[in-house]
């Protein structure tokens, strides 16, 4: 498994060209290979083979490798669909700020929603802490690419998110103790 995910985590820096293939997200060799090893690593931090201290993050270092690897598919899009260079100036474009900004952004709700409707306030906290991060990029990076269509789209996409997350996705009660009753946030 460790042998795996380093490979896995070789693989990430690669553009990830699939000749003679078209490249569709997701469906790439190199994507689902990458998805086979985060579901690999998965399911052994849960057998009980992995180390308790392993076992015991099981679900934010599961977390952290799923964004690491849907950030470099987004990135990989941009690259094969957008012809943006894979290289250290792929980060200047507006396509590739604005691609990112969506899908954090997206998945930032998604984390909002998924854990108010579960009641999971550590995921909701995880969707709201992806927001600030969303927000600290609109403002220190994405500011520079306001001035075409993309860097406008990223700033409205953002808000649209926002503002829908405040109806379908109230913050979960702090506490669910039967002697405490739980706070309502709504």
């Amino acid at each position: 498994v460790a042998a795996l995910v380093l490979a896995a985590s070789f693989a990430l820096f690669a553009a990830g060209d699939s000749q003679p293939l078209q490249w569709i997200p997701l469906f790439n060799p190199l994507d689902l290979v990458q998805l086979a090893v985060l579901g690999l690593a998965l399911k052994w931090l849960g057998s009980g083979a992995a180390p308790d201290d392993l076992e015991a993050r099981r679900i934010p270092i599961i977390a952290a490798a799923a964004f690491t690897l849907v950030t470099v598919i987004t990135l990989r899009a941009t690259h094969h669909w957008g012809d943006v260079p894979w290289n250290g100036s792929m980060f200047s474009t507006s396509l590739v700020q604005t691609s990112l900004t969506i899908v954090w952004s997206v998945l930032g709700v998604l984390g909002w929603i998924i854990g108010s409707r579960r009641g999971q306030r550590g995921l909701w906290l995880a969707g709201a802490v992806l927001m600030a991060v969303v927000l600290a990029k609109l403002v220190l990076v994405d500011r520079g690419h306001l001035g075409n269509l993309l860097g406008i789209a990223s700033f409205m996409a953002y808000g649209l998110l926002c503002t829908a997350v405040g109806y379908f996705a109230p913050a979960p009660p702090r506490t669910l103790s039967p002697s405490h009753p739980a706070e309502e946030f709504q």
